[in-house]
């Protein structure tokens, strides 16, 4: 509902005002205004000593900042609130300065997570949860099952579980050279493909470094 007066407008923008505005049509337009006046105005002493007592006691910015971010983790979204947003952004792209600030961010020590590592527990708490969900025809990716049987079967987590309790069994060292750590491999005694029930047995397993795991495939080439 516009006002009554019909003459009545934006001194900024000459936008018509509605009922309830005297002045300026948003918040935007009484700043533009604002500005202008005060454009190279100095405080006298006396205006910035109220200044100062109404700022006194107040906290930083940065803290209220941190306050308001926290507030706003805590805050549930409803969809309704969460589709507004998403509409608000729809299409809009960061420039390239701002790209570049949110890659330092992230890289070195800018991202909170540098230098640390997930630790083993962690990441079986995640396989659990992830357990049974997007796998198979309930992935978006799904293709009709082209993946390779032995392929499947290597990258589960029945044969990661396995490889884990061989390492932890020989406490992450080589059985060939005594090497412990580095880049190590989890070796079926008796093979993957001819023995299949075998194939998640720890008994059939021993933890092997790259180099030695190398040498025992090649010695059962040439054996045949």
């Amino acid at each position: 509902m516009l006002n009554d007066a019909k003459d009545i407008f934006c001194e900024n923008c000459s936008k018509a005002l509605i009922k309830w505005q005297k002045k300026y049509c948003s918040k935007k337009c009484a700043g533009q205004i604002i500005g202008k006046a005060n454009k190279g105005r100095k405080h006298s002493p006396e205006e910035i000593e109220k200044i100062k007592k109404a700022v006194k006691g107040q906290k930083p910015r940065k803290k209220n900042i941190a306050l308001t971010i926290k507030r706003n983790k805590e805050r549930i979204w409803t969809p309704e609130a969460r589709e507004h947003l998403r509409q608000i952004r729809l299409g809009t792209k960061a420039n390239k300065e701002t790209k570049k600030k949110m890659s330092k961010q992230r890289k070195g020590d800018g991202n909170a997570f540098y230098g640390k590592k997930h630790s083993e527990k962690t990441k079986r708490k995640w396989s659990k949860a992830r357990k049974g969900k997007m796998v198979g025809i309930i992935h978006p990716q799904w293709k009709g099952g082209i993946t390779p049987l032995n392929q499947v079967i290597r990258h589960s987590t029945k044969y990661k579980e396995w490889r884990i309790a061989v390492f932890e069994r020989d406490k992450y060292c080589c059985v060939s050279c005594k090497k412990v750590g580095g880049n190590i491999n989890a070796h079926h005694i008796l093979s993957f493909s001819n023995y299949p029930l075998l194939r998640f047995d720890v008994n059939n397993g021993v933890t092997l470094c790259k180099k030695c795991h190398r040498l025992i495939h090649r010695k059962r080439r040439k054996s045949g």
